[in-house]
């Protein structure tokens, strides 16, 4: 990112704002997706610290509409 990264926001924001009416027209969904090969060269505490590790990350993130 080159420069003050708020600047940056308020340029795209000022570019993006002739779509703004057409744009809220739709909703985007966004699916996350966690690839873990739970056998796969780890021993078994290794792969449940991971899969534990993984979920705790994405959890707080995910929101319901």
């Amino acid at each position: 990112m080159r420069g003050d990264p708020a600047a940056e926001v308020v340029k795209a924001e000022t570019v993006l704002q002739p779509l703004a009416r057409e744009a809220k027209r739709y909703t985007v969904h966004s699916v996350g997706h966690a690839h873990i090969d739970v056998n796969w060269m780890w021993p078994w505490p290794e792969t449940v610290a991971v899969t534990n590790d993984t979920f705790r990350t994405c959890t707080p993130s995910r929101t319901s509409a």
